[in-house]
Parts: structure tokens; C-alpha cells; sequence
């Protein structure tokens, strides 16, 4: 569709693909969705759908992060964390109540990362 478009100077057709397929990977964390209880700290915002939130980070952390989500997060009370995109890792633990996550493999896009963080109940 993109690919025959006049008029659209390449580098504007570019960030547009680019938007795209981001949505494409990360949509489920801004279609239908409601900002969370939690509005984020400094380069993370919070969204969920139903009773599924998303970290969306704005750069890629590189290192570990600690995630205050819950007044008193226990073992068990988080079943998965899953970076949407399909390319970059993360591990987790839950030390004193809040959520630990450590990013690694690949950084799942250049732009920004959505983790998308599924409860047992």
C-alpha cells in the first residue's frame, strides 16, 4: 500500500512503516486499553486491558529494574512476563514486595519496549 504512494517524501514514509510495524508488535498495549492504577515513574508508563498490565519502557533498560506494583507482590502472585515484539528476554523476581526485571538478549525494537506482566489471579 505504502510502496506506490506519491507525494510522501521517503524519510516521512519511513517513520510511518516504522510506527506501523511497532503497533503491529505492541498494539495490545494501547488498543482498548486504560491507563493503570500505576501512572509510571521517568521513561515507563503503565496500561492495562482488562486485568492485564504493560510496562511500556521508552528505552531499553539494559539492566535491572525494579517495578513497585503492588503494595505487597508475593511469590506466585505473577505467573508471566513477556516482552511483546518477540526478539528481547527478560527474567524476573520478586524481592521485598516488588518486581525485579532484568532485560537481556536483544532489545525487542528501537523504539520503545512493552512488557506485558500477567497475574495468577
Amino acid at each position: 500500500m505504502w510502496a506506490n504512494c506519491a507525494g510522501i517524501p521517503e524519510n516521512q514514509r519511513q517513520r510511518l512503516l516504522a510506527i506501523g510495524k511497532w503497533l503491529a508488535d505492541n498494539g495490545e498495549a494501547i488498543y482498548g486499553t486504560r491507563p493503570w492504577k500505576i501512572y509510571g515513574s521517568e521513561g515507563i508508563r503503565f496500561t492495562k486491558k482488562e486485568n492485564v498490565p504493560y510496562a511500556i519502557f521508552f528505552d531499553w533498560p539494559g539492566s535491572p529494574v525494579t517495578l513497585d506494583i503492588s503494595d505487597n507482590l508475593k511469590d506466585g502472585d505473577i505467573r508471566d512476563l513477556m516482552l511483546l515484539g518477540g526478539k528481547g528476554l527478560v527474567s524476573w523476581k520478586i524481592i521485598e514486595g516488588k518486581l525485579i526485571v532484568d532485560f537481556t538478549g536483544d532489545k525487542s525494537t528501537d523504539h520503545a519496549h512493552t512488557l506485558k506482566i500477567t497475574f495468577t489471579h
